[in-house]
């Protein structure tokens, strides 16, 4: 059970944080100019990975799919 919950947690990390990459990515093509920074992109792409890999992590948290790695069998 809390196996799910960490995941619907992750789920809703990831949601929030492809959301509001997509926002800044759309924001900075409305508003950007010259003065934009040149970090932005690094930013956009590392919120976008941090959000993929909350998803994955979630999906597999809610289906199970750690528990057939050695290391999180409990015996």
């Amino acid at each position: 059970m809390l196996e799910v919950l960490a995941g619907i947690t992750c789920l809703l990390l990831a949601v929030y944080q492809l959301f509001t990459a997509y926002k800044l990515f759309d924001n900075t093509k409305k508003h950007g100019d010259k003065n934009t920074s040149p970090f932005l992109l690094n930013s956009l792409w590392s919120g976008a990975l941090i959000g993929i890999i909350l998803l994955s992590v979630g999906t597999g948290l809610i289906v199970n799919i750690f528990k057939k790695i050695v290391l999180f069998n409990a015996q």
